[in-house]
């Protein structure tokens, strides 16, 4: 009985261990009736390697008795110890060990030798094994289960990367995407190099791995006419919101600046969308390290991803929210069916994009061979995305089959809920992307702040009916 009680106080400490997420094994040591030392294995907690449980022990054991020979105590330990804990005990003198569990990968009394009663060394112990054998090989067995069962989680999040939704995923997004488990991406889109430069030291404060994604230009011309018919046609929609007329904005594009900003900040992926960037990028993009992530919409993009040197390819499905990265001819497909495809077509590793938005989705594109997987619109309700509160709100009120495509906020086809900007403007003359993008934003950033759905874009991916309201970190969690 008396072992008993002893071996419980040091399953007590293998329980301390297990709450810090150390392996699970504890020890005392009792000196004429009485604890003189009790610990539990700190290795993770100290990050040295000698902070075993018994070794813990004889160290305040030593401390308390003011001597190193510690030669009228009992050990007790809920795990079969290793060699440099048989050792230790050896050179401390300690007459008795006992016992819980027998550890057949590493114990060094019964198991793989039997160091404390090996004639050679000049001292020996007696051993006894097996008290609460069961408890403790329990606790061990838990602990070791629940560790395969995160392991096994850690490497599905691993697998999980959140869009890069230009206006979105703000520095404070993108640092609880990388706080969920997952690989956060900054939209950097339509930014200058100052504001890309002054959102990643944002999310630099917190962490290093994160993704930035940045607009390849396009060489689409429009004239100030196209600007002025489109703006004719978009100020009676401002004028319902209390707007005064402006000037025709500028339209400016800060690729170069804003890679040069990117560069220098040693991000370690950069992602690219509408295009791959000029050869000279990528060669000092890949002289540095970073993982340089292409998108494509069709089997033609993505082979010219990969002849481009590519590390991974977001392949991006027709189900997919905002504006997709189309920027070469070729079908428009579902992801399933574009997927394989491309997997036909290229080696390079795939991330799938596109109306992913639940455990299954994810499961399934990652069994189809997929490296990892994309989530966006699944992730535009959390309670930290950049989203409007209307947007937010109209997203979770939609209802499968709402989404449409349309040109009327960008220039460029994207798909999002209907409203009545999107209704009336099905006909009306549009500027050429991205000119139409600034002669719709201050409307569009009007008819947020006035929480107004009715001219505000509202992107979203064809189940954007599936996202939630939620911490980011319980949505992942759910997946």
């Amino acid at each position: 009985m008396e072992h008993q009680h002893f071996m419980q106080l040091a399953i007590n400490e293998a329980h301390k261990a297990a709450r810090l997420g150390e392996v699970p094994i504890g020890a005392v040591i009792v000196y004429q009736g009485n604890v003189i030392a009790s610990a539990h294995n700190l290795c993770e907690t100290s990050q040295r390697a000698t902070t075993h449980a018994e070794l813990l022990a004889i160290e305040q054991a030593c401390e308390v008795l003011g001597d190193w020979r510690l030669e009228d105590v009992t050990l007790y330990v809920t795990l079969e110890p290793c060699p440099m804990c048989a050792g230790a005990i050896l050179q401390a003198r300690i007459p008795r060990v006992v016992y819980g569990a027998r550890d057949a990968k590493a114990g060094c009394v019964n198991s793989l030798y039997q160091l404390l009663n090996d004639e050679r060394f000049n001292h020996q112990c007696e051993v006894t094994e097996g008290i609460l054998e069961t408890e403790c090989a329990l606790i061990l067995r838990d602990f070791f289960a629940a560790l395969r069962k995160r392991n096994k989680r850690r490497k599905l999040m691993q697998s999980i990367i959140q869009a890069p939704m230009a206006g979105v995923s703000t520095p404070a997004f993108v640092i609880a995407a990388q706080q969920a488990g997952i690989l956060g991406s900054f939209g950097a889109g339509y930014l200058t190099a100052e504001q890309t430069k002054d959102a990643i030291d944002e999310i630099k404060k917190v962490t290093s791995n994160f993704a930035v994604n940045v607009f390849v230009p396009e060489a689409t011309a429009f004239t100030t006419a196209q600007m002025e018919e489109a703006y004719a046609t978009i100020r009676p929609f401002e004028q319902q919101l209390g707007l005064e007329a402006q000037p025709l904005p500028a339209v400016q594009q800060h690729f170069h600046s804003q890679l040069e900003v990117i560069l220098e900040a040693q991000i370690s992926h950069v992602s690219f969308t509408f295009g791959i960037p000029p050869a000279k990028w990528i060669e000092r993009f890949k002289a540095q390290g970073t993982i340089m992530i292409g998108t494509a919409t069709t089997v033609e993009e993505a082979i010219a991803n990969e002849r481009a040197g590519m590390d991974m390819i977001v392949v991006q499905g027709i189900e997919a929210g905002g504006h997709r990265g189309t920027f070469l001819t070729g079908e428009q497909l579902p992801l399933k069916q574009l997927v394989k495809q491309v997997q036909r077509a290229v080696t390079t590793p795939l991330i799938a994009a596109g109306g992913i938005a639940t455990k299954a989705h994810i499961a399934y594109y990652l069994a189809k061979g997929a490296t990892a997987v994309q989530l966006g619109t699944a992730l535009l309700a959390a309670n930290e995305s950049g989203a409007s509160d209307i947007h937010k709100e109209s997203l979770l009120a939609s209802k499968e089959g709402d989404t449409v495509l349309t040109r009327a906020f960008s220039g460029k086809t994207a798909r999002g809920l209907a409203n009545t900007f999107t209704t009336q403007m099905t006909t009306a003359p549009i500027a050429p992307y991205p000119a139409q993008h600034f002669l719709t934003a201050r409307m569009r950033s009007a008819s947020a702040k006035q929480h107004n759905p009715n001219f505000v874009s509202m992107w979203s991916g064809t189940n954007g009916h599936l996202a939630k309201a939620d911490s980011l970190q319980a949505i992942i969690d759910s997946l």
